[in-house]
């Protein structure tokens, strides 16, 4: 583990490193699901370590300022998981808790620090540092980035790839877009899509996305396991986890990526009785990266989020800016919130 960004807005991140000499390497920013870093993101940095990535995993958690516990994420995942589900957004967030009964409403304002249905700028602006970082590392080509993300890191990686030109490469797996398609216009690096076939949230919006992005002349293939269910690449969910599923997943992600940053290595062959390669250890960042490198400690208090509206809308380079520059008032929103709507009354039946 590492410490990122200006000295201000320090977040902690996984790093793994491909074994051997520093040369030619490419970069990947790997974003986690809601439920934070957890093994999942840890086993899989190792592995594409192993395919030569120089991986960079943000916890965006760590964030700040009241950085939220497990208990947390998984009381508000709980209570949001039955939200309406319009198009590619849920509706602003505001309008959806005043539907809710007031304990709800309470645990999900005071959880409206974890990012999960708009872009936040913090997020935003921690995942840029990534590809900084990376940039900025030895051995690695900053001609041949890439990004991937699982869940709520899904949507993360393709507002990444669109805000971030620098990306090459977008890996989102069981994710949805969280900007507007006007926006996504923006998006230059092509998006590989694997999806689970049983998450209906999901798989039933993939033709409006697929035809959206035609519709701009963007790349988006998309790859469902029809007998899948959201999360079947994680070893750590039991009920969820197909290994053949997620074998035969990493194996269309490498495919892409070697197609779009290549060339990758070959995976090594190992038997099943040895131990799995283990990645090097991380390499040092240089120090026009480390300026103000402090030991790893608590997360510090950071200027906080704008207002909690959940409103899919696009996060401005101004308000990244005044972020990494350590302004504590936040620009406002360059678009005004969604009109409120109405929860669906199944909503309010289940709550």
């Amino acid at each position: 583990m590492v410490e990122l960004g200006p000295a201000h807005a320090r977040f902690q991140a996984l790093r793994a490193s491909p074994a051997g000499p520093a040369s030619n390497h490419p970069g990947l920013v790997l974003l986690h699901t809601a439920l934070g870093l957890t093994s999942q993101e840890h086993d899989l940095a190792g592995t594409f370590a192993s395919w030569g990535f120089e991986v960079v995993a943000p916890d965006l958690y760590s964030l700040g300022p009241d950085p939220p516990t497990p208990e947390d994420i998984r009381e508000v995942l709980r209570i949001l998981k039955d939200l309406p589900f319009h198009g590619s957004y849920v509706p602003p967030f505001e309008a959806v808790v005043a539907e809710l009964p007031r304990p709800d409403q309470e645990r999900l304002r005071r959880g409206a620090r974890i990012p999960l249905y708009a872009p936040d700028p913090r997020a935003v602006a921690a995942l840029k540092e990534c590809v900084t970082a990376l940039r900025r590392t030895p051995g690695v080509d900053g001609n041949r980035l890439a990004c991937l993300g699982l869940s709520m890191g899904g949507g993360y990686a393709w507002t990444l790839g669109t805000l971030d030109p620098r990306v090459r490469a977008v890996v989102v797996c069981y994710g949805r877009p969280l900007l507007p398609w006007e926006d996504l216009a923006r998006l230059s690096a092509p998006v590989l899509g694997i999806y689970a076939g049983k998450d209906l949230r999901l798989t039933s919006q993939l033709k409006t996305w697929e035809s959206e992005m035609r519709k701009r002349g963007l790349s988006f293939k998309s790859v469902v396991y029809a007998e899948a269910e959201h999360g079947f690449l994680n070893p750590g969910d039991v009920s969820a986890h197909r290994p053949d599923l997620a074998a035969h997943a990493l194996r269309e992600i490498r495919n892409f990526l070697q197609g779009e940053v290549g060339p990758l290595r070959t995976p090594p062959v190992v038997s099943p009785s040895s131990e799995p390669a283990r990645p090097a250890p991380p390499r040092p960042i240089p120090s026009s990266a480390r300026k103000g490198t402090a030991p790893l400690k608590a997360p510090q208090r950071l200027p906080g989020p704008p207002a909690a509206s959940g409103s899919p809308e696009e996060v401005s380079d101004a308000e990244v800016d005044a972020f990494l520059s350590g302004s504590v008032v936040v620009p406002a929103r360059r678009k005004g919130p969604s009109p409120p709507q109405k929860a669906s009354r199944s909503v309010r039946k289940a709550k």
